[in-house]
């Protein structure tokens, strides 16, 4: 009997190794249980017809015994010949049948022994590439996470670079004001001076 679960082949695909073997053991098993169906029928038959040969030499071993008796024994020893024979067939059948069997069944076996090896280094790639990939992703992180630390390095140079020409520009302004402011005190007191002298000039004359 076919087996259920086999996948069914899609229009166009061609079968693989694995595929054709569990066919080949699907077969086999069929044919040997067929096989060993008719054999079980051949048994039956081989019983009746032995029972009837006795029967047939029953009647014939008196001394009633008639020609169609006689005849029966003989027709029912050819049929009893005959069914040996058909049995003899059918187990050296069965024989063949059960060494297909054995022989399908260790290809069956080897095929879906590849079948897991080769699923087994399809997991040991894909973990494999799996593992890389996860070890690339951590490398380029960690470049990233370098670049952009060296990038805040370097804008926070440049904020202190700014931050102290922006102090020297202060300072310096502060300077010139300063200057300013000195030189304007200067000039106002030497123009009161000025005007006090003139002031005093005016009183004495």
């Amino acid at each position: 009997m076919a087996n259920s679960t086999s996948r069914v082949k899609t229009k166009g695909e061609a079968p693989s190794e694995a595929s054709r073997a569990s066919v080949a053991l699907d077969n086999a098993k069929a044919s040997l249980e067929k096989l060993e169906k008719a054999a079980a029928a051949q048994a039956r038959t081989f019983i009746a017809a032995k029972k009837k040969q006795a029967e047939a030499r029953k009647a014939a071993a008196g001394t009633l015994a008639t020609a169609a008796k006689k005849r029966a024994v003989l027709t029912a020893g050819n049929a009893l010949d005959r069914i040996k024979a058909r049995i003899a067939a059918t187990n050296a059948r069965m024989k063949t049948a059960r060494a297909k069997l054995k022989a399908a069944q260790a290809a069956h076996n080897e095929e879906v022994q590849r079948a897991a090896m080769a699923a087994k280094r399809d997991e040991d790639l894909q973990r494999a590439m799996s593992a890389f990939v996860a070890k690339w992703n951590i490398k380029r992180d960690r470049k990233e996470s370098a670049k952009a630390a060296k990038a805040a390095a370097k804008a926070l140079q440049r904020e202190k670079v700014a931050a102290k020409k922006a102090v020297r520009r202060a300072k310096a302004t502060a300077k010139k004001v300063a200057q300013k402011s000195r030189q304007a005190a200067k000039t106002a007191a030497a123009r009161l001076a000025r005007k006090s002298a003139r002031k005093k000039v005016s009183k004495k004359k």
